[in-house]
């Protein structure tokens, strides 16, 4: 059977499509650690340990504000290429997914240092009978 012959602009809303599912999973859970940290950050009991929920609330939020600018930046959800089935895509995103999984590394590094990191932290609260 032939390859059915898919146009640039298929090609860059599939992988556009993609990639905007694994930056909302990734999405979804910087916003549940942010909950968490959060919540420590509300109890006094917490204030001899105060300064790593602070600074991990920060730095998740500063993942979270650059996942947001890798979306904007380097993903297309232009709706007029899906609606009219276009050739060309009019969005200055259109081809820019192809840059991703080299900016890829960086996000999942960062994700994984403050997931273990906050992980650590409620650990050793828990250990401490505080939590």
């Amino acid at each position: 059977m032939p390859a059915l012959p898919y146009s640039s602009v298929d090609q860059c809303q599939s992988a556009n499509q993609a990639w905007n599912v694994t930056l909302s999973l990734y999405e979804q859970e910087i916003d549940l650690l942010l909950v968490q940290v959060a919540e420590l950050l509300s109890r006094s009991t917490y204030r001899s340990v105060q300064h790593y929920p602070e600074q991990y609330y920060h730095d998740l939020n500063q993942l979270r504000a650059l996942v947001q600018q890798v979306r904007h930046e380097r993903l297309c959800e232009h709706p007029i290429c899906t609606l009219a089935r276009q050739q060309t895509c009019p969005a200055p995103q259109f081809g820019k997914h192809t840059s991703l999984p080299g900016l890829w590394t960086a996000l999942a590094d960062e994700f994984t240092r403050l997931k273990n990191g906050c992980c650590q932290l409620f650990t050793h609260l828990v250990n401490l009978n505080l939590l």
